[in-house]
């Protein structure tokens, strides 16, 4: 391998530095330089040990939200906090059991939040989804942990892309949400995986390791990995393991991603759910097997950080898009672009079946389409890629070999021709479901074509001519019609089959093409019920592998995301004004016997005093006349006398601090309510009372500081949070970063139609290519159906015959479908070795286990359950008959606790939860009257086991004798202090 960085062994001719290179400058924000990884590589073999090995796996988890709802939140939010909860038992097993866990990891949470604000007239504030977000988060706590929670104390940090909050979860992780500001920094998902992996690389982990030696620095470089998410994942920390295991076993491995299953109600789910397990059962396993994965998904996939690091992957990763070709590959499927750039480098991309997430998956027609209108031109540009540049693949890459190029090859030919492959299928079956065509053997193919082309040609012209939402609802209507198309066709064809000669050739293509489903839903047990949704996937191919391919070439030109679209509000429409008929007469305010303009006075804006006269009549019958006066508005004018009071203790409060030479805060003066432009007239506020003239000095400038006093960070959801600000070298860090590659492009008009009109001349070309030659291949293909002589005898059976054609998709798809086949088994069976390995068939029973070594092999379990937040802190003997009361009793006692207080999660930590529970476990095990103590229904601890936890907590706690929690001297029968 060209890239490896553990290829070379260190030898007496060349120094460490010399061969390691320099992970400083690998770090550094300007490495836009096009070179080789392995210019840069690492002399140490794998058996070499550094300071660096006794670091732990490092994973950063990253996950890029824009306007997930509620339920998506929450997804991610669990699946956060149940690694969080993993990792927390993981730590306290190795720190106070002395437990040697080779799984073990340290992790933080990073989410960036695209168009986190929207402005206001006061300036910018948090929208409503990172409310949401900050609601889901407490609202997760509350579900995963089962505490009455309220809220969970935070950190507001303004930064130059906008800023960020960062909140300290349960397991003493750091979760840190980056709002980014659309005005500082470009949004879209790639911009913001540009924004995590250098701010994860190029600032935190250089930082960790910019004065380590150089073994040092790529030991804990080689242990480092980026989770990459979605805002909706959700996974289980067991799936996480597998994959940074997976990584660890082989270091040529750049990226590794896991199955996907899509969720959500509806057929468009259930037919991804049957496309999702197709592609993961045969393609994504065939391609591990015979080469390489092409991609692996940005909702669930984790990477190496050294890969990252690589110059030819970030420099090229982070280019603006110029030409079409870039917006296509480069904007529209970021995630394949990544995993091409690494390809090329020489990186090794793998499959786990065993490794297991979860992701909403569009729901409607509409959100399907724009989301495959994105991906199948960057797929289309991508493979062309591949197979264009095959030569630097092979050259680059080991995994990669000319059959395989030539295997990618002939699948996306056939992709390019798929629907008029998919036109002619359909018409064949229709002339045979069909009784009527049947008979009709001069013209009944033709009016087979004709029903099953026509509205496919109409479509393509809707797509060519109307616009999307027309071309949306459009697809609507012929996908339901040809499912139903599809449905008759379905049942026409076993009719027919059913009485046709055993083994006749149709027969044979039903076999061909259920046998594999069959054999890979049985290869996969726990995925089988993705089997029955095949009915709909049959039912939608004519929209799927037709419609959907017309719609995403036809608007291939459109760079919009197109999915989770947040409705812009309509316009206003603007009422007509009245004209009055009469000048606006001074107001005037009474001061003693002074008279003074109230215009002179601070006042806010409000609705002028108007005077209209609007007549309506019947010619010369009658005539109505209505005078309408609009008087001030009360509020706006109590407004505005609270204003001015407050202006008035402000300035008081600034004259004292002056007296007294306390330095003076600078205040904004907001748009909406400047004190000098005040318009109310008080003059009205109330009938009779004496008129009292405000005085408001004039204010101090106060200026707004994006970096110590934006105006966000005063929002009323934001209010209870704790201030902090950025370091100076952090803050040059990000404005280097944002100047370079982030800094929002300025609009050029020019541009921007130059670039749409090249856009639009791919399209169009594309468009006149694709359909061409789907054209073409109907002509050829169904004119060598209507020739007799291209008819060849059934070789089960010489009295029937079978087209040329039939015959060569027949055989092109068993040998497709057999190769795949054998990829899978073979995946299949390592996934299984992988699993059995994994896993203790013969677990030692416990009663046979010393007390040293029951808390040696069970100090995870443990652990786990002493850190419970959803379990009282009760410890009763497993004998007594009454323990279940008393556990009901315990928990109920608990709840009503913490509810009666109100208690915030801030001081409830899984290591104060856990020191608590342990010494009450050992007040529990002295007794010496139970020999078993039960720490859950489903998980008890011997005495003697009790006695071994709480020696070696002590001698761990007997350090700091402040840190020994306090006892609880309460009733001993009944523990339920947290």
């Amino acid at each position: 391998m060209l890239n490896r960085i553990n290829d070379h062994i260190l030898t007496d001719k060349f120094t460490a530095e010399e061969v390691m290179g320099s992970y400083l400058s690998l770090l550094s924000i300007d490495i836009n330089k096009s070179q080789s990884f392995h210019d840069i590589s690492s002399p140490l073999c794998d058996n070499h040990v550094t300071k660096g090995d006794k670091k732990p796996t490092k994973i950063f988890l990253c996950a890029t939200m824009w306007h997930e709802n509620e339920n998506e939140m929450l997804n991610l939010l669990k699946s956060i906090l149940r690694l969080d909860k993993d990792q927390s038992a993981r730590r306290l097993a190795k720190t106070y059991f002395g437990k040697i866990d080779t799984d073990y990891y340290e992790f933080e949470a990073h989410i960036l939040f695209d168009d986190a604000f929207e402005p206001t007239p006061e300036g910018d504030v948090i929208n409503e989804f990172v409310v949401f977000f900050m609601d889901s988060l407490v609202k997760a706590i509350r579900n995963l942990n089962g505490v009455p929670v309220t809220e969970l104390p935070f950190v507001k940090i303004p930064t130059p892309h906008g800023g960020r909050l960062e909140w300290t979860l349960p397991g003493d992780n750091r979760l840190t949400l980056h709002l980014k500001n659309k005005l500082f920094v470009r949004h879209r998902k790639r911009w913001s995986q540009v924004m995590y992996m250098y701010y994860l690389l190029a600032w935190k982990l250089k930082n960790e390791i910019q004065h380590d030696t150089p073994e040092h620095q790529h030991s804990i470089v080689q242990k480092t990995f980026i989770l990459a998410l979605d805002g909706d994942s959700n996974f289980r920390p067991r799936a996480v393991l597998q994959l940074v295991d997976l990584m660890k076993r082989d270091k040529k491995v750049g990226a590794a991603c896991g199955r996907i299953h899509p969720i959500g109600t509806g057929p468009m789910v259930w037919y991804q759910k049957f496309e999702y397990a197709t592609g993961h059962w045969f393609q994504k396993a065939a391609e591990h097997v015979f080469g390489c994965v092409l991609c692996s998904p940005g909702c669930f996939s984790l990477f190496r950080a050294n890969a990252i690091m690589s110059p030819n992957v970030m420099s090229k990763y982070t280019v603006n898009a110029t030409t079409p070709k870039e917006y296509l590959q480069c904007d529209q499927g970021e995630d394949r672009w990544l995993c091409t750039l690494m390809l090329k480098q020489g990186f090794r991309i793998e499959y786990c079946a065993a490794s297991d997430a979860k992701t909403y998956s569009p729901e409607s027609l509409h959100e399907f389409f724009n989301q495959r209108r994105r991906w199948m031109p960057s797929t289309i540009a991508n493979n062309f890629d591949l197979i264009m540049d095959g030569k630097l693949f092979v050259a680059q890459n080991e995994t990669f070999s000319w059959l395989y190029i030539a295997y990618q090859s002939a699948l996306f030919c056939i992709s390019l021709i798929a629907p008029s492959i998919v036109i002619l299928l359909l018409t064949g079956a229709c002339a045979s479901a069909v009784p009527a065509f049947r008979r009709d053997k001069v013209y009944g193919i033709w009016k087979s074509l004709g029903l099953v082309g026509g509205p496919v040609v109409f479509y393509a012209i809707i797509c060519l001519k109307a616009k999307r939402e027309m071309q949306l609802q459009m697809a609507s209507v012929l996908t339901v019609l040809y499912s139903i198309f599809m449905l008759l066709v379905g049942i026409g064809m076993t009719l027919v089959l059913s009485q046709s000669v055993f083994c006749a050739p149709g027969h044979f293509l039903v076999f061909s093409i259920m046998v594999p489903f069959v054999l890979a839903a049985l290869a996969h047990p726990y995925e089988a019920t993705c089997l029955p949704h095949m009915i709909w996937y049959w039912l939608s191919v004519p929209s799927m592998f037709v419609l959907l391919f017309i719609y995403a070439i036809c608007n291939m030109h459109s760079v919009a995301w197109g999915t989770r679209e947040k409705p812009q509000p309509e316009p206003e429409k603007e009422e007509p004004q009245i004209k009055s008929t009469q000048t606006k007469a001074p107001l005037f305010v009474k001061e003693g016997n002074a008279i003074s303009d109230i215009d002179q006075l601070p006042a806010i804006q409000v609705h002028e005093k108007t005077e209209a006269v609007i007549k309506m009549g019947c010619d010369y019958a009658f005539q109505l006349m209505c005078c309408l006066y609009k008087t001030p508005d009360r509020d706006d004018i109590e407004e505005a006398a609270m204003q001015i009071r407050i202006n008035q203790f402000e300035d008081r409060v600034d004259n004292l601090m002056h007296q007294l030479n306390i330095p003076l805060v600078e205040r904004v003066e907001t748009e909406a309510t400047p004190k000098n432009q005040l318009k109310a007239k008080l003059s009205d506020v109330i009938a009779g009372s004496p008129r009292v003239k405000f005085v408001s000095p004039t204010a101090k400038p106060y200026e707004r500081n994006n970096l110590l006093n934006p105006y966000w960070i005063e929002g009323k959801r934001l209010s209870g949070g704790e201030l902090r600000v950025v370091s100076e070298e952090e803050s040059v860090f990000w404005n280097e970063l944002i100047e370079k590659y982030l800094k929002p492009l300025d609009k050029d008009d020019v541009q921007e139609a130059k670039v749409n009109a090249l856009l639009v001349k791919l399209r169009n070309k594309s468009v006149i290519g694709l359909y061409t030659l789907n054209l073409l291949s109907i002509a050829l293909i169904f004119f060598i159906q209507l020739n007799p002589a291209m008819q060849i005898p059934w070789i089960l059976n010489t009295d029937m015959s079978f087209d040329v054609f039939g015959m060569v998709f027949l055989l092109f798809y068993i040998v497709v479908m057999f190769v795949q086949m054998i990829g899978m088994l073979y995946h299949r069976t390592g996934t299984f070795m992988y699993v059995i390995a994994a896993t203790k068939i013969f677990p030692d029973k416990p009663k046979a286990m010393s007390a040293e070594k029951d808390l040696s092999h069970n100090a995870l379990r443990y652990a786990s359950e002493l850190q419970n937040l959803a379990s009282s802190s009760y410890f009763t003997n497993t004998r007594d008959p009454s323990s279940d009361y008393t556990r009901r009793h315990a928990n109920k006692r608990a709840f009503q606790i913490l509810n009666d207080k109100n208690r915030r999660l801030g001081s409830a930590r899984y290591e104060d939860i856990f020191l608590q529970r342990i010494t009450r476990l050992s007040r529990h095990a002295n007794r010496g009257s139970v020999e078993e103590l039960a720490l859950s229904r489903g998980l008890s601890i011997q005495k003697d086991t009790a006695a071994a936890m709480w020696k070696r907590v002590s001698k761990k706690l007997s350090v700091k004798d402040k840190h020994r929690p306090e006892i609880d001297t309460r009733k001993e029968d009944v523990q339920y202090e947290f």
